[in-house]
């Protein structure tokens, strides 16, 4: 562990870390890097009492990174400005010449690939393509691919790494936040480059209008963290570790790290439903795929089953979904709702089929409802529901007009309070903090 007190310490870390004889070696030193509180000069403490959504925390990012960097952030600055001739000619990952680099790059795009689940030729639209590392994958693939950058010597590499794969290729250069382009992509992918963005809220924002009805938004490779800790200690904003702190220092890029609950919150808020998928093995495999939530129309049934359109709507807190529906995953499960039909102008009565987990150690489940944070239903499931030969039971919760917020979005909160795992109850080997499963549900 090296520990710094001063800035002046801090670039001497780092100008030490860049004679390192490998990329392992220089990854090792960034890592082991712990800088004292005070170099921050309260920035932190400040950002962490602040609303992460207001344009006064914006400011204050702006402030810090300034601060970080010894000067203002300018957009140009995002890229290389040295030769990358001996890069781009091997090509990254494997220009680290380490095997644990290529090895864990190389399984993050066949897992992005696999998950994203798109059929050839998709269009996809991916911003903040760098060197191509992922986009000469997905143009060999057969994909349609637009890749995006706004270094105009990476968009121009791209370009001419991809001649000759099956699929459609176009390089743009340009902000991800000036791009102006047709709602016509089945996705539209950041990998590792989101977090570039100096106005991430417009970004996302952007992306949606670039979407056929459908599509996806794919946020793969981002440091988005469970919760706030050292590197992260507010809910957005520059990250602390050594590797950032370089970026930052040296190159003056855009370096923003998030948190769970800030990112899925702005995620909410514009109206899309989401799931974190990852691989397992290492954290370049790790991404967030995120749907526009559909309308929800009275009387119609919403399965939550595998590839349904319920299960279009299960934000956070809910396992994968199965051919017959989704398990609740940990103590907290959310249900994003758009009740902007005219339908539901005084309220909707939500009906669902759900099934409890309750092992035989536990006397009854319990588990609190609320609409965009109000309280609207209690459901006790006694432990003769469980015994019922797993049969779904029959559950409501009353949204009244006034708890319908901006364009029609209700955040339905089921907070669970004993969720419990299949191996606590030793049932199985399945650790997931279980609650109840969704079936189906049917709005009136």
């Amino acid at each position: 562990m090296t520990t710094v007190s001063t800035l002046e310490q801090l670039d001497e870390f780092l100008r030490t870390t860049e004679t390192a004889p490998t990329d392992d070696d220089r990854r090792s030193a960034w890592a082991s890097l712990k800088v004292e509180t005070g170099v921050f000069r309260g920035f932190p403490e400040s950002l962490a009492a602040m609303d992460p959504y207001s344009p006064a925390y914006a400011a204050k990012v702006d402030e810090f990174m300034r601060f970080l960097h010894g000067g203002d952030y300018a957009l140009a600055s995002e890229g290389f400005d040295h030769d990358l001739t001996p890069m781009l000619k091997v090509g990254f990952p494997h220009s680290s010449r380490s095997p644990s680099t290529v090895g864990c790059y190389l399984m993050s795009y066949g897992y992005i690939i696999r998950a994203m689940n798109l059929p050839v030729p998709s269009k996809i639209l991916e911003i903040g393509c760098g060197t191509g590392s992922l986009s000469i994958h997905l143009a060999r693939m057969g994909y349609d691919l637009t890749a995006v950058d706004v270094n105009r010597n990476f968009a121009d590499h791209v370009a001419k790494v991809c001649e000759g794969s099956p699929g459609k290729v176009t390089t743009i250069a340009s902000d991800m936040n000036a791009l102006d382009l047709p709602a016509e992509y089945d996705a539209v992918l950041f990998y590792e480059s989101f977090h570039h963005s100096y106005d991430h809220p417009a970004t996302i924002a952007k992306a949606l209008t670039f979407l056929k009805p459908g599509g996806l938004l794919v946020l793969a490779a981002e440091p988005v963290l469970p919760a706030q800790r050292d590197v992260l200690p507010y809910p957005w904003g520059p990250r602390l570790d050594g590797e950032t702190l370089r970026a930052i220092r040296r190159f003056g890029w855009m370096e923003l790290g998030f948190t769970e609950a800030y990112l899925f919150e702005l995620l909410m808020r514009n109206g899309l439903a989401f799931r974190r998928l990852s691989s397992g093995e290492t954290h370049w495999a790790d991404l967030i795929i995120a749907n526009r939530v559909p309308t929800l129309r009275a009387g119609e049934s919403y399965p939550c089953s595998l590839g349904a359109a319920g299960a279009l709507m299960l934000a956070t807190g809910w396992s994968a979904p199965e051919s017959w529906g989704t398990w609740s995953k940990g103590p907290c499960a959310k249900l994003l709702l758009d009740l902007s039909d005219a339908a539901f102008a005084k309220g909707a009565t939500i009906d669902f089929d759900v099934m409890p987990f309750l092992p035989p150690t536990l006397a009854e489940q319990r588990v609190a409802v609320s609409a965009n944070g109000r309280a609207v239903a209690e459901w006790i499931f006694p432990q003769a529901e469980m015994t019922q030969g797993w049969k779904a039971v029959q559950r409501s919760a009353r949204i009244e007009a006034t708890d319908i917020g901006p364009a029609g979005r209700v955040v339905l909160e089921f907070a669970i309070a004993r969720p419990t795992s299949p191996q606590e109850a030793g049932l199985s080997e399945d650790t997931r903090k279980l609650g109840f499963a969704l079936a189906r549900f049917t709005a009136r």
